[in-house]
């Protein structure tokens, strides 16, 4: 999803058609919104900790992509 140009500058490459770019906004979340997204294609969630995860860089993506487990 990212690749540095010769300049130096870093251009981020998605699919368009599963995930929204502008979400996606530096590369601390690049893998948690991949795997979102592969969670969203089969119809699972993801499992986190984390909740400010960017569903809203998945297509169609709700909240709901994401399970947070109660500590005990």
């Amino acid at each position: 999803m990212e690749r540095r140009t010769s300049s130096g500058q870093t251009r981020f490459h998605t699919d368009e058609s599963v995930f929204r770019s502008e979400y996606i906004t530096g590369s601390l979340y690049v893998t948690d919104t991949y795997l979102l997204g592969l969670a969203a294609n089969h119809g699972a969630k993801l499992v986190s900790f984390d909740r400010s995860l960017p569903w809203q860089a998945i297509r169609n993506g709700t909240g709901r992509l994401i399970e947070t487990p109660l500590l005990q």
